[in-house]
Protein backbone atom coordinates (compact mmCIF):
# COMPACT_ATOMS: atom_id res chain seq x y z
CA UNK A 1 0.00 0.00 0.00
CA UNK A 2 0.95 3.44 0.09
CA UNK A 3 3.90 4.60 2.24
CA UNK A 4 1.72 5.05 5.19
CA UNK A 5 3.65 8.15 6.34
CA UNK A 6 2.06 9.73 3.20
CA UNK A 7 -1.32 9.48 4.07
CA UNK A 8 -3.37 11.71 6.07
CA UNK A 9 -4.93 11.09 9.75
CA UNK A 10 -8.17 9.96 8.13
CA UNK A 11 -6.50 7.56 5.40
CA UNK A 12 -4.43 6.25 8.74
CA UNK A 13 -7.71 6.17 10.67
CA UNK A 14 -9.73 4.10 7.84
CA UNK A 15 -6.43 1.70 7.34
CA UNK A 16 -6.33 1.01 10.69
CA UNK A 17 -10.00 1.21 11.22
CA UNK A 18 -10.18 -1.73 8.16
CA UNK A 19 -7.32 -4.08 9.06
CA UNK A 20 -5.34 -2.74 6.08
CA UNK A 21 -2.57 -1.73 9.03
CA UNK A 22 -2.18 -1.87 12.01
CA UNK A 23 -1.13 0.75 14.88
CA UNK A 24 2.01 -0.81 15.54
CA UNK A 25 2.99 -1.08 11.77
CA UNK A 26 1.72 2.71 11.34
CA UNK A 27 3.60 3.90 14.81
CA UNK A 28 6.95 2.23 13.43
CA UNK A 29 6.65 3.37 9.58
CA UNK A 30 6.59 7.19 11.16
CA UNK A 31 9.03 6.26 13.90
CA UNK A 32 11.30 4.93 11.15
CA UNK A 33 10.84 7.95 9.11
CA UNK A 34 11.85 10.55 11.85
CA UNK A 35 15.04 8.18 12.46
CA UNK A 36 15.97 8.68 8.88
CA UNK A 37 15.11 12.32 8.26
CA UNK A 38 15.09 14.11 11.84
CA UNK A 39 18.96 14.55 11.83
CA UNK A 40 18.16 17.24 9.16
CA UNK A 41 14.58 18.24 9.66
CA UNK A 42 15.40 19.08 13.57
CA UNK A 43 11.38 18.81 13.80
CA UNK A 44 11.29 16.91 17.23
CA UNK A 45 13.02 17.60 20.48
CA UNK A 46 11.92 13.80 22.47
CA UNK A 47 10.72 10.97 20.41
CA UNK A 48 8.98 8.39 22.83
CA UNK A 49 9.78 5.55 20.68
CA UNK A 50 8.62 2.64 23.86
CA UNK A 51 5.62 4.82 24.48
CA UNK A 52 4.45 5.33 20.94
CA UNK A 53 4.92 1.61 20.18
CA UNK A 54 3.06 0.28 23.50
CA UNK A 55 0.00 2.61 23.10
CA UNK A 56 -0.01 1.05 19.44
CA UNK A 57 0.08 -2.27 20.84
CA UNK A 58 -2.95 -1.24 23.44
CA UNK A 59 -5.02 -0.25 19.79
CA UNK A 60 -4.67 -3.38 18.44
CA UNK A 61 -5.33 -5.10 21.40
CA UNK A 62 -8.81 -3.62 22.45
CA UNK A 63 -9.83 -3.91 19.03
CA UNK A 64 -8.93 -7.67 18.37
CA UNK A 65 -10.96 -7.65 21.12
CA UNK A 66 -14.09 -6.16 20.20
CA UNK A 67 -13.68 -2.88 22.60
CA UNK A 68 -15.31 0.27 20.83
CA UNK A 69 -12.94 2.78 20.04
CA UNK A 70 -12.00 6.60 18.95
CA UNK A 71 -11.94 7.17 14.95
CA UNK A 72 -8.85 7.92 15.24
CA UNK A 73 -7.75 4.95 17.70
CA UNK A 74 -4.08 4.61 16.10
CA UNK A 75 -3.03 7.70 14.48
CA UNK A 76 0.22 9.41 15.32
CA UNK A 77 0.78 12.24 17.06
CA UNK A 78 3.57 15.06 17.82
CA UNK A 79 3.01 16.73 20.70
CA UNK A 80 4.35 20.12 21.32
CA UNK A 81 6.56 21.02 23.77
CA UNK A 82 4.56 23.28 25.30
CA UNK A 83 2.12 20.82 26.80
CA UNK A 84 3.10 18.98 30.13
CA UNK A 85 3.42 15.27 29.51
CA UNK A 86 3.37 12.42 32.27
CA UNK A 87 7.55 11.15 32.41
CA UNK A 88 8.41 12.48 28.93
CA UNK A 89 11.37 16.09 29.03
CA UNK A 90 8.95 18.78 28.84
CA UNK A 91 10.98 21.96 28.60
CA UNK A 92 9.17 24.72 26.12
CA UNK A 93 12.18 25.34 24.22
CA UNK A 94 13.78 26.44 27.64
CA UNK A 95 17.44 25.90 29.06
CA UNK A 96 15.73 26.38 31.68
CA UNK A 97 13.77 23.25 31.87
CA UNK A 98 15.85 21.42 30.15
CA UNK A 99 16.07 17.80 32.20
CA UNK A 100 12.47 18.96 34.15
CA UNK A 101 10.09 15.46 33.86
CA UNK A 102 6.47 16.07 34.62
CA UNK A 103 4.75 14.17 37.31
CA UNK A 104 1.83 14.59 35.87
CA UNK A 105 0.00 15.47 32.44
CA UNK A 106 -1.33 18.53 30.92
CA UNK A 107 -5.55 17.55 30.56
CA UNK A 108 -5.37 17.46 26.88
CA UNK A 109 -2.35 15.01 27.25
CA UNK A 110 -4.50 12.89 29.41
CA UNK A 111 -7.37 13.21 27.21
CA UNK A 112 -5.29 11.96 24.44
CA UNK A 113 -4.06 9.07 26.28
CA UNK A 114 -7.28 7.93 27.36
CA UNK A 115 -9.08 8.41 24.20
CA UNK A 116 -6.71 8.54 21.10
CA UNK A 117 -8.14 12.15 20.15
CA UNK A 118 -6.17 14.23 17.69
CA UNK A 119 -7.69 17.74 17.42
CA UNK A 120 -8.20 19.12 13.59
CA UNK A 121 -10.85 20.40 12.25
CA UNK A 122 -14.09 18.84 11.69
CA UNK A 123 -17.83 19.06 10.60
CA UNK A 124 -18.72 20.85 13.84
CA UNK A 125 -16.00 23.85 13.84
CA UNK A 126 -16.82 27.53 13.10
CA UNK A 127 -16.14 29.07 9.62
CA UNK A 128 -13.74 30.94 10.83
CA UNK A 129 -11.06 27.75 12.20
CA UNK A 130 -8.23 26.07 9.93
CA UNK A 131 -6.80 23.55 8.57
CA UNK A 132 -4.78 23.03 12.13
CA UNK A 133 -7.47 22.41 14.02
CA UNK A 134 -7.01 23.57 17.56
CA UNK A 135 -3.75 24.30 18.49
CA UNK A 136 -4.09 25.76 22.36
CA UNK A 137 -6.13 25.42 24.60
CA UNK A 138 -6.38 27.47 28.05
CA UNK A 139 -9.06 27.11 30.34
CA UNK A 140 -10.39 29.05 33.62
CA UNK A 141 -12.95 29.17 35.94
CA UNK A 142 -16.03 31.90 36.39
CA UNK A 143 -18.29 30.90 39.43
CA UNK A 144 -19.49 27.49 38.63
CA UNK A 145 -18.82 27.08 35.28
CA UNK A 146 -15.23 26.82 32.89
CA UNK A 147 -14.39 28.78 29.69
CA UNK A 148 -11.39 28.02 27.61
CA UNK A 149 -9.26 29.99 24.71
CA UNK A 150 -8.76 27.56 21.97
CA UNK A 151 -7.00 28.73 18.80
CA UNK A 152 -7.08 27.47 15.31
CA UNK A 153 -4.89 28.95 12.64
CA UNK A 154 -5.02 28.92 8.69
CA UNK A 155 -2.16 26.37 7.71
CA UNK A 156 -3.26 25.98 4.56
CA UNK A 157 -1.27 28.33 2.53
CA UNK A 158 2.08 30.40 3.74
CA UNK A 159 2.43 32.98 4.61
CA UNK A 160 -0.87 31.95 7.29
CA UNK A 161 -3.67 34.52 6.56
CA UNK A 162 -5.16 34.40 9.58
CA UNK A 163 -4.17 32.94 13.33
CA UNK A 164 -6.98 33.09 15.63
CA UNK A 165 -8.63 32.21 19.25
CA UNK A 166 -12.92 31.28 20.14
CA UNK A 167 -13.95 30.82 23.26
CA UNK A 168 -15.81 27.50 24.48
CA UNK A 169 -17.34 26.70 27.57
CA UNK A 170 -18.29 23.61 30.07
CA UNK A 171 -20.04 22.68 32.77
CA UNK A 172 -16.92 20.90 34.62
CA UNK A 173 -13.23 21.07 33.43
CA UNK A 174 -13.72 17.86 32.37
CA UNK A 175 -16.15 18.79 30.19
CA UNK A 176 -18.34 18.26 27.35
CA UNK A 177 -16.77 21.62 26.19
CA UNK A 178 -19.09 23.95 23.68
CA UNK A 179 -18.26 26.38 21.77
CA UNK A 180 -19.53 30.14 21.80
CA UNK A 181 -19.90 30.43 18.21
CA UNK A 182 -22.55 33.67 19.18
CA UNK A 183 -18.37 35.52 20.28
CA UNK A 184 -16.25 33.48 17.84
CA UNK A 185 -13.64 33.99 16.87
CA UNK A 186 -12.46 37.21 19.86
CA UNK A 187 -12.07 40.46 18.48
CA UNK A 188 -8.38 41.04 20.21
CA UNK A 189 -5.93 40.92 16.63
CA UNK A 190 -7.01 41.33 13.46
CA UNK A 191 -4.69 38.48 12.27
CA UNK A 192 -2.20 36.84 14.66
CA UNK A 193 -3.39 35.83 18.44
CA UNK A 194 -1.65 32.33 19.94
CA UNK A 195 -1.62 30.65 23.30
CA UNK A 196 -3.18 33.14 25.59
CA UNK A 197 -2.91 32.61 29.34
CA UNK A 198 -5.69 33.80 31.55
CA UNK A 199 -5.00 35.60 35.01
CA UNK A 200 -7.94 37.34 37.54
CA UNK A 201 -6.93 40.18 39.36
CA UNK A 202 -7.84 40.72 42.46
CA UNK A 203 -10.73 43.82 41.75
CA UNK A 204 -12.21 41.04 39.34
CA UNK A 205 -10.64 41.86 36.51
CA UNK A 206 -9.50 39.09 34.13
CA UNK A 207 -6.33 39.76 31.91
CA UNK A 208 -4.97 37.56 29.21
CA UNK A 209 -1.57 37.34 27.88
CA UNK A 210 -0.33 35.93 24.10
CA UNK A 211 1.89 35.39 21.80
CA UNK A 212 1.36 38.23 18.80
CA UNK A 213 2.85 39.54 15.69
CA UNK A 214 4.14 42.64 16.46
CA UNK A 215 8.03 43.36 16.89
CA UNK A 216 9.73 42.03 20.51
CA UNK A 217 6.15 41.99 22.51
CA UNK A 218 3.61 40.40 24.37
CA UNK A 219 0.01 41.14 23.36
CA UNK A 220 -2.41 41.83 25.85
CA UNK A 221 -6.03 42.03 26.75
CA UNK A 222 -8.56 43.21 29.28
CA UNK A 223 -12.21 41.63 30.25
CA UNK A 224 -14.60 42.32 32.94
CA UNK A 225 -16.73 39.55 32.83
CA UNK A 226 -13.86 36.53 30.81
CA UNK A 227 -16.68 36.22 28.31
CA UNK A 228 -16.25 39.78 26.20
CA UNK A 229 -12.47 40.70 25.53
CA UNK A 230 -10.91 44.35 25.07
CA UNK A 231 -9.01 44.65 21.54
CA UNK A 232 -5.38 43.70 22.05
CA UNK A 233 -2.65 45.43 23.20
CA UNK A 234 0.82 45.29 22.61
CA UNK A 235 3.80 45.34 25.41
CA UNK A 236 7.62 45.67 24.51
CA UNK A 237 9.75 43.65 26.74
CA UNK A 238 12.92 43.81 24.98
CA UNK A 239 14.44 47.14 23.20
CA UNK A 240 17.70 49.25 22.62
CA UNK A 241 20.36 47.87 24.81
CA UNK A 242 18.05 45.02 26.13
CA UNK A 243 17.30 43.49 22.71
CA UNK A 244 19.05 40.16 23.41
CA UNK A 245 16.49 37.86 21.22
CA UNK A 246 15.77 37.47 17.77
CA UNK A 247 12.29 36.90 18.19
CA UNK A 248 9.86 36.84 21.08
CA UNK A 249 7.53 34.13 21.65
CA UNK A 250 5.29 32.61 24.01
CA UNK A 251 4.35 34.30 27.15
CA UNK A 252 4.39 31.63 29.96
CA UNK A 253 1.94 33.35 32.49
CA UNK A 254 1.79 36.41 35.31
CA UNK A 255 3.46 35.62 38.39
CA UNK A 256 2.10 38.30 41.05
CA UNK A 257 4.98 40.65 42.95
CA UNK A 258 2.78 42.82 45.01
CA UNK A 259 -0.77 45.47 44.28
CA UNK A 260 -0.93 45.08 40.14
CA UNK A 261 2.93 44.12 39.87
CA UNK A 262 3.72 40.94 38.13
CA UNK A 263 7.19 39.16 36.55
CA UNK A 264 6.24 38.23 32.96
CA UNK A 265 7.73 35.05 31.97
CA UNK A 266 8.24 34.42 28.41
CA UNK A 267 9.71 32.32 25.58
CA UNK A 268 12.28 33.56 23.23
CA UNK A 269 15.06 32.57 20.42
CA UNK A 270 18.24 33.81 21.30
CA UNK A 271 20.60 36.79 19.49
CA UNK A 272 23.34 34.68 18.03
CA UNK A 273 25.38 36.38 15.67
CA UNK A 274 26.07 34.90 12.18
CA UNK A 275 22.41 32.64 12.41
CA UNK A 276 20.99 31.09 9.88
CA UNK A 277 17.46 31.19 8.96
CA UNK A 278 14.75 28.35 7.66
CA UNK A 279 12.94 28.52 4.54
CA UNK A 280 10.10 30.86 5.94
CA UNK A 281 13.05 33.13 6.94
CA UNK A 282 12.73 32.08 10.85
CA UNK A 283 16.58 32.36 12.36
CA UNK A 284 17.22 28.89 13.60
CA UNK A 285 18.36 30.42 17.20
CA UNK A 286 18.32 28.50 20.59
CA UNK A 287 15.16 28.41 22.01
CA UNK A 288 15.74 30.31 26.13
CA UNK A 289 13.48 32.55 28.71
CA UNK A 290 12.86 35.77 29.34
CA UNK A 291 11.09 37.86 32.09
CA UNK A 292 10.09 41.27 32.72
CA UNK A 293 8.64 43.33 35.43
CA UNK A 294 5.11 44.50 34.67
CA UNK A 295 2.75 47.29 36.20
CA UNK A 296 -0.90 46.90 35.50
CA UNK A 297 -2.80 50.51 35.82
CA UNK A 298 -6.38 50.50 34.79
CA UNK A 299 -6.08 48.92 31.73
CA UNK A 300 -2.64 49.28 30.64
CA UNK A 301 0.66 47.45 31.13
CA UNK A 302 4.08 48.90 31.25
CA UNK A 303 7.46 47.11 31.03
CA UNK A 304 9.33 48.31 34.08
CA UNK A 305 12.27 46.43 33.52
CA UNK A 306 13.28 43.60 31.46
CA UNK A 307 15.76 40.56 31.13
Amino acid sequence: MTDLTHLTAAELAAAVAGGKASAVEVAQAHLDRIAAVDDRVHAFLQVDTDGALSAAKAVDAKRAAGEQLSSLAGVPLAMKDVVVTKGLPTTAGSKILKGWVPPYDATIARRIKDAGIVMQRGKDSDRWEGLQGTDSFFPYQIGDKWYAFYGSAHTETLPISSWQVGLASAPDLAGAWVRRTEVNPLKVEPRFIENPIVTRLKDGMFVAVYDTDAPNAIGYTFSTDGIYWSAGQHLVVQKDAGLWATEVRTPLGLVEEGPDSFTLFYTANEKVAGASTDKNGIVLTPGSMGMVEVQLKRGVATAAAGH
